[in-house]
């Protein structure tokens, strides 16, 4: 098992108990990624948000790469205000929306899993249970939860050096935190989070009506930035376009080519590491448990044969066992060994009777399954410093799609998948080494014995191709 190839990054233990209150009066920068729709990866959003506890209002200015707008300002519990030209329209009923209180984290009973980077911000990881309204789910499957309750996780990553929240990924669709604006995306980064003395929101709220005005609501989020793009004027998308460019640094639209980029493609081998993080509760499974706790992750990958490459991904569990998912053609494993690799079980990968082997990705996934460029980050200095990220789409199915970030030298930075099916445990991947063309272990790939014995079983389908 041993390998001159970099170690994975681990999270570290750490005995916090209880999550960071927020400060009462904040302003922060976000970068907003939305659930896809109806199968479509959507471009991401610049946002700038102002809280201010004193008069238990949130304000989220929303920014579309394509010119689009939205400004609006949450009140209390359930109903907010739409800013438009220097007016103040509403109030609207908004039940899925109420303004978190600056203990908000700590009343959700999150759990602390430990302390590793994020982006090169070292953040404590906070994850929690929600329930899952993402349906999706395979006839017959049995609920992860109590009660016949279908559950997935939430995660909030809060800067280690002053607790302040750093990014934030909800699995569910439903915005379980009912965040204004936030909580209605799948992922959200905040790359500047201040503390504040003052804030204008006292008084925009004194010069808002106290009862409903003539304009309507606007709808979803996306739906409000859709109608807002369309009929943008030039001035009003150059507006846009200047905000975008103060509030994310860099971020900028690409056509779908990736011009003057290109779509990642992998070399003849690689190898890559990661933290996985699990979207899903603790689960006992027949092949094992399956924990909540953020894994280290080694990923192996050969296309000598372009016809036939070859996998391994390693999961190193909580337990101090390892999970191997072995994607090969034409058969594929999953492989359970104990702390010294020893294989404990191994049975056949067939999750999806009209697809009997998963298979490793070809060489050049990305154009291979129709992924298209959404947009970049170039040198921002909190998100890509020194570097362009290149934002990509790809489509899965059941409505769902992947978020791949990759660098435009073809270096591998996060993957995730939304919205996840209820049953599914595919996850979000923090990459770190990237290494192409190494020489990997000999054998790495070798079919282990118990697994050709046993060649009728089924193992449980794997956590996550580890694109």
């Amino acid at each position: 098992m041993a390998s001159p190839l970099p170690a994975p990054p681990r999270v570290e233990p750490t005995e916090l108990a209880t999550p960071p209150a927020l400060p009462a009066k904040w302003t922060a920068t976000a970068l907003l990624t939305p659930f896809p729709d109806n199968g479509t990866a959507q471009a991401p959003w610049a946002a700038e948000v102002t809280y201010d506890w004193s008069v238990q209002a949130m304000r989220v200015s929303c920014y579309s790469l394509d010119g689009g707008s939205l400004d609006i300002v949450a009140v209390g519990d359930g109903s907010y205000y739409e800013l438009v030209g220097g007016k103040c329209y509403g109030p609207y009923p908004m039940p899925e929306w109420s303004v978190p209180s600056p203990t908000w984290l700590a009343n959700r009973d999150l759990v602390c899993n430990g302390v590793a980077d994020v982006l090169g911000v070292s953040c404590q990881w906070w994850s929690g249970t929600t329930p899952c309204e993402n349906s999706l789910e395979h006839e017959g499957s049995k609920p992860s939860c109590a009660n016949d309750t279908w559950c997935a996780g939430a995660w909030i990553w809060a800067r280690a050096d002053n607790g302040f929240p750093w990014r934030i990924m909800l699995i569910s669709q439903g915005n379980p935190y009912q965040l204004p604006v936030l909580g209605d995306c799948a992922l959200v980064h905040l790359p500047t989070f201040q503390q504040v003395g003052e804030t204008k929101l006292p008084q925009i709220l004194a010069s808002c009506p106290k009862q409903s005005a003539e304009r309507p609501p606007q709808g979803s989020v996306a739906e409000a930035l859709r109608r807002s793009a369309q009929s943008a004027t030039d001035e009003q998308r150059g507006a846009v376009s200047d905000a975008v460019g103060r509030l994310i640094p860099g971020l900028a639209p690409l056509p779908g080519t990736c011009t003057p980029y290109a779509l990642p493609t992998w070399p003849t081998t690689l190898y890559m590491t990661a933290i996985t993080t699990p979207t899903f509760p603790y689960q006992e499974t027949p092949t094992g448990p399956w924990y909540t706790d953020p894994y280290p992750t080694q990923i192996f990958y050969d296309t000598t044969d372009k016809n036939a490459p070859q996998q391994l991904s390693r999961f190193y569990q909580p337990d101090g066992t390892i999970q191997d998912t072995l994607l090969l053609e034409p058969t594929s494993y999953g492989v359970n060994r104990d702390a010294n690799g020893n294989v404990t079980s191994c049975g056949l990968l067939d999750p999806n009777p009209n697809d009997p082997n998963i298979g490793a990705p070809v060489w050049d996934w990305p154009a291979n399954d129709g992924a298209t460029c959404l947009a970049m980050l170039k040198n921002n200095p909190q998100l890509s410093p020194g570097k362009v990220t290149l934002i990509i789409g790809c489509p899965s199915d059941h409505g769902r799609a992947f978020y791949i970030w990759y660098t435009s030298d073809g270096e591998a930075v996060m993957f995730t998948e939304v919205p996840q099916c209820c049953d599914v445990s595919l996850t979000l991947i923090d990459y770190d080494a990237y290494v192409a063309d190494p020489e990997l272990p000999p054998g790495i790939f070798d079919i282990p014995p118990q697994c050709q014995q046993a060649a009728t079983s089924r193992a449980a389908a794997p956590r996550v191709l580890a694109l």
